[in-house]
């Protein structure tokens, strides 16, 4: 449906509706990344591939650990639920194509588990048992009252049964088999045998990403400090070899000592920038390796990247300068802010990044260099409206002061420019002024964080005037509408 159509439909209106633009691989990556989350009930489990809005999962074997089915089952259901789904359905069965029937087209008095049908909402499928050891009249009773649509055939199959008669899979199983092939193809029979169990279904489970990792066990316990280092040295040139294998770079490293006295002992390093040059990672890890309580020896070292991103291929050119290189740039700067942080600290190092706002103190914003980056589309979408805010910002100072500085004006008349102000203790007449721009909070936002002076109470709408005194300073002032008092918040340089 349209965007106009599905607004209509909602009830309250549309307040409080966040609309974004579709992305199918977002969707996708999503579906993924829920199926690994949902690896800690069952090994098996792969995202549901018919419908792209559900789980398939295989808990042959899983029953002992939560002392059966239905536990498991309500573990699993409360879980999903407090990642922020609201509906949940789920459904147990000997077959993957029964489960995923039962989950969205069965009743409660159908389903084992007592799970209501699902709509257009999260559904996760289970299987249980093998093939081998199913139990055919069980399967029949259960699907025989749902609708053609669960057998997961195509659209065109399901309207031409509905056209003789044929809407639930009980009116199919009392049909001969012989008559249905060549009526409305060999799909039809392979998913009925994949429900009841008379076809194999498999599924392609997720694995999750593995870590690069690198150990060095000891024949006993080390407690000399220049062995420890050597050693990670050298597990670092064996992890920048794997992290070349996958064409990438560590952001997070973490180096785990084994004590023998004494619990492991773990220090971790973040990157800005993905890297797997060892010079560079060792300048990082080698002054936290100082002061570590290495207690009596230590028996194992374990260096792991726990997070990987992806480095690209760049041509190396002998003839071009590298300090003009825009990688080899990037490189620098990530290696230097890396430096910076880990002897300042993680809460020091800090980006300037332009926020959607008008209002001059808000404008931008203060975040940690090592603050995980947006999503690329977030930015895309981010940067464009920044620049179309730009467009009709007017002109502002060089220069904006923390806090406004008070002065006091003398004006021909209440609204308009001063011709006089006094501020900093000296007196200076006004000879050319442009304005006034008028800025107040954002009348659509519900949260009112309104200009702070002091950081406490909210101010009130602002208007703004660009003046420039007798000695050629431009000043960027302002009166406060309700107050009337008069500020200078910055000036041109």
């Amino acid at each position: 449906m349209t965007l106009a159509h599905a607004r209509a439909l909602l009830p309250g209106g549309t307040q409080g509706v966040h609309v974004e633009p579709f992305n199918p691989k977002h969707d996708d990556d999503a579906l993924h990344a829920l199926a690994i989350w949902a690896t800690r009930f069952a090994p098996i489990v792969a995202p549901d591939r018919y419908q792209n809005d559900g789980l398939l999962m295989d808990i042959t074997g899983c029953q002992r650990l939560y002392h059966g089915d239905n536990r498991l089952v309500h573990r699993l259901t409360n879980a999903v639920q407090r990642l922020g789904f609201t509906h949940v359905h789920v459904a147990t069965a000997p077959t993957f194509g029964a489960a995923w029937a039962i989950a969205r087209f069965g009743h409660d008095h159908l389903t084992p588990s007592g799970i209501s049908p699902a709509h257009d909402a999260v559904s996760v499928s289970y299987c249980r048992g093998r093939v081998q050891h199913l139990d055919t009249h069980d399967l029949r009773r259960l699907l025989a009252p749902l609708p053609m649509p669960a057998l997961r055939i195509d659209q065109d199959t399901v309207n031409a049964l509905n056209e003789i008669g044929l809407t639930r899979i009980g009116h199919l199983l009392n049909l001969p088999r012989r008559s249905l092939p060549a009526r409305f193809g060999d799909q039809l029979l392979r998913r009925l045998d994949q429900a009841l169990g008379d076809a194999v279904e498999t599924i392609e489970p997720v694995r999750p990403a593995v870590s690069p990792r690198v150990r060095r066990d000891f024949d006993g316990p080390v407690k000399q400090l220049k062995a420890i280092r050597i050693t990670v040295r050298t597990l670092l040139t064996d992890l920048a070899q794997h992290m070349q294998q996958r064409e990438g770079g560590a952001q997070q490293l973490e180096l785990e000592l084994t004590r023998c006295d004494a619990p492991p002992v773990q220090v971790t390093i973040q990157l800005t920038r993905p890297s797997r040059d060892p010079k560079h990672l060792w300048a990082l890890l080698g002054p936290k390796i100082e002061w570590v309580n290495l207690g009596l020896g230590v028996e194992c070292i374990t260096l792991t990247a726990s997070s990987i991103g992806r480095l690209r291929h760049h041509q190396i050119e002998p003839w071009r300068d590298p300090r003009h290189d825009p990688a080899q740039l990037e490189s620098l700067i990530g290696r230097l802010l890396d430096t910076l942080t880990a002897r300042l600290g993680s809460d020091r190092i800090t980006r300037i990044e332009p926020a959607i706002t008008h209002i001059p103190e808000c404008a931008y914003q203060q975040r940690p260099v090592m603050e995980e980056v947006a999503r690329s589309e977030e930015r895309r979408v981010r940067s464009k409206s920044i620049r179309s805010l730009s467009a009709l910002s007017p002109d502002r100072p060089s220069v904006l002061f923390d806090r406004p500085e008070p002065i006091h004006v003398i004006a021909l008349t209440t609204d308009g420019p001063p011709t006089w102000l006094r501020w900093r203790r000296g007196d200076t007449r006004l000879i050319a002024s442009f304005g006034p721009e008028r800025i107040a909070q954002a009348w659509w936002e519900e949260s009112n964080e309104a200009i702070l002076h002091d950081g406490d109470e909210p101010e009130q709408a602002r208007d703004y005037f660009k003046v420039q005194d007798e000695h050629g300073h431009w000043l960027w002032i302002y009166r406060e509408l309700e107050s009337g008092q008069w500020f200078v918040h910055g000036q041109w340089v």
